[in-house]
């Protein structure tokens, strides 16, 4: 949280994510967003589990 406090832009573009910014570490990956001087972290994925979901519900979770 304080890394991305102060690099909001630290995050990688994936198209297959778009719109969101990823934070990759060993075994997870953050999904956020920035917005105007607010970050909002949407997910926190286990790079484990199967990627077949993560689209869905990344969608599912900024349309709410």
């Amino acid at each position: 949280m304080n890394v991305l406090s102060v690099n909001p832009y630290l995050g990688t573009k994936d198209e297959r994510y778009s719109p969101f910014l990823t934070l990759h570490s060993k075994h997870n990956r953050i999904f956020y967003l920035v917005e105007d001087n607010e970050i909002m972290i949407v997910a926190i994925w286990d790079n484990r589990k199967n990627d077949e979901n993560l689209q869905n519900m990344l969608s599912k979770r900024i349309s709410e």
